[in-house]
């Protein structure tokens, strides 16, 4: 799993943000974590964050990718 989306708690709320609250956030890769449990290894990179144009974690994002995917073929 790539992307700041994936393990961020404070975006998910959205516009409610200043109503919400992060502690009752379950991200989207926790989400995955607790539902498949030890049943599947999950990956996760960064790659960048939302605002910004540091691209430092791109390449790890990709060979993350690119790992994943000869994974899958054995």
């Amino acid at each position: 799993m790539i992307g700041p989306l994936a393990d961020s708690k404070e975006d998910p709320l959205g516009g409610w943000d200043a109503q919400g609250d992060q502690n009752m956030v379950v991200t989207v890769l926790s989400g995955i974590k607790n539902k498949l449990g030890d049943k599947v290894q999950i990956d996760y990179v960064e790659g960048c964050k939302i605002v910004g144009d540091d691209k430092s974690g791109f390449d790890k994002a990709v060979n993350a990718v690119e790992s994943s995917k000869q994974q899958l073929w054995l």
